[in-house]
């Protein structure tokens, strides 16, 4: 009686710990997904402010976009970077 109680409490681990895998990775299938997401709005928004005039900004306007936009070439250069390294 008492082999059989622990069989059955090994069982019951086991099918915990493969829930608990499951669960595990569903939870890092939607950190991808949110990830996709926010990349993706990065994205958009990297372009839209690539595509701003800076003639046609004031002063303040056009120092904060400038600013910007060497951020975002820099952040594309240093990717590319790692990328060509990588392969």
């Amino acid at each position: 009686m008492h082999v059989e109680r622990i069989s059955l409490m090994k069982e019951a681990d086991n099918e915990v710990a493969a829930e608990i895998r499951n669960l595990v990775a569903v939870e890092r299938e939607k950190i991808g997904i949110e990830k996709l997401k926010l990349d993706s709005k990065r994205i958009k928004d990297d372009e839209r402010i690539m595509t701003i005039d800076l003639s046609s900004c004031n002063p303040a306007q056009r120092a904060m976009y400038e600013s910007l936009q060497n951020e975002i070439l820099a952040h594309y250069v240093s990717r590319a970077k790692n990328s060509s390294m990588s392969q």
